[in-house]
């Protein structure tokens, strides 16, 4: 393998992923809220904090797996509590499970009650059948409430899908996209809530990030051959 290339694409891979392995792509996205919870100013300015880290999961690139993992950076008090995937037209994501330990003070199930984002007409999202969590009673204490917990989920890729789609799909937005919403409660004042919404990356962005996922996996094929 020429090993000017090997280079350029290590090199890409850890400025776009950090010190990740080159089985472990990943991408992070931020939040934006919607609907009504919004008029609460605290609620308006809060998704900056939240944050999914999608990445695959498994030996290769090539895996039809892939990995979610939602944080709440702690500034402002607030408690992931329901998480919600909307394929949109893309038929990407086909299932869905939590990885097992959860961490201490997190308690999710798979299947959110309720089955919708509150507000989700206002920006046309559908949760697809079975692509949605929550914690369980009491629901902020055991929700993702401080910046140390997490929740992770294992999704499957559709036959055919890859991450690559999967980071197209995001980028797409609205109801043709791939989206993923949350439910987050006791936002300062323990009565407040919100939900949100993940922020498509800026075109410059992702262009950087399918550039380097192209070149990591080609030299992952190159290292295969």
């Amino acid at each position: 393998m020429n090993t000017t290339i090997m280079r350029f694409a290590l090199t890409v891979a850890t400025v776009l992923f950090g010190s990740l392995p080159v089985c472990a792509q990943a991408s992070s996205y931020s939040f934006t809220c919607f609907g009504d919870g919004c008029s609460y100013s605290p609620a308006s300015n809060l998704g900056s904090q939240l944050t999914v880290n999608v990445s695959d999961y498994g030996a290769t690139v090539a895996t039809n797996d892939v990995t979610f993992t939602f944080t709440n950076a702690v500034g402002m008090a607030s408690s992931i509590t329901d998480i919600y995937f909307d394929n949109g037209t893309t038929n990407l994501l086909s299932s869905l499970t939590i990885l097992a330990p959860q961490p201490a003070g997190v308690d999710f199930s798979v299947l959110a009650t309720p089955s919708e984002v509150p507000g989700a007409n206002a920006i046309n999202f559908s949760t697809d059948l079975n692509l949605s969590a929550d914690s369980n009673p009491p629901a902020a204490p055991n929700g993702v409430n401080t910046s140390t917990e997490y929740i992770t989920f294992v999704g499957t890729l559709a036959s055919g899908k890859t991450l690559a789609d999967l980071y197209t799909g995001i980028q797409a937005g609205g109801v043709n996209g791939f989206r993923m919403a949350l439910h987050v409660q006791a936002i300062g004042d323990e009565s407040n809530s919100a939900a949100y919404v993940n922020a498509v990356p800026e075109p410059e962005t992702y262009a950087m990030l399918l550039a380097g996922l192209g070149l990591v996996g080609f030299a992952v094929r190159r290292k295969l051959a």
